[in-house]
C-alpha cells in the first residue's frame, strides 16, 4: 500500500506540464514557417474579388491555404499578403 506521498509523487511524474504560453509561441514559430515557404506566383489585387495564385493553386479571401495548421488567405495591405492562423493571429508575408 502506497503512501499519500507516493502516490502525489507517481501522480505529478505521469502528468505532463502544459505551458500554454509556450505551445502559443511554438505554434506561431510553425505558423510563420510554413508562411515563409509559401511560393506565389501571383496576385490579384480585387477587393472582395482577389485571388492568390500560390503553389500551383488559385486561392480566394478566406480560402484555407494550410488546412493542417488552419491558415488562411485574409488579402492584402501595402504590398503585403495578410493571412490568419486557426488561433486568430495575423500574419504578413511581402509579395
Amino acid at each position: 500500500v502506497r503512501s499519500r506521498r507516493q502516490r502525489q509523487d507517481v501522480y505529478k511524474r505521469q502528468v505532463p506540464i502544459v505551458d500554454p504560453v509556450a505551445e502559443k509561441a511554438a505554434f506561431k514559430i510553425e505558423v510563420l514557417t510554413a508562411i515563409e515557404k509559401f511560393e506565389v506566383h501571383g496576385f490579384r489585387d480585387a477587393g472582395a474579388n482577389s485571388r492568390l495564385l500560390m503553389s500551383g493553386r488559385v486561392s480566394r479571401l478566406n480560402d484555407v491555404v494550410n488546412h493542417q495548421l488552419g491558415i488562411r488567405f485574409i488579402g492584402s495591405r501595402e504590398g503585403q499578403l495578410i493571412f490568419k492562423d486557426s488561433l486568430d493571429f495575423e500574419y504578413t508575408k511581402s509579395l
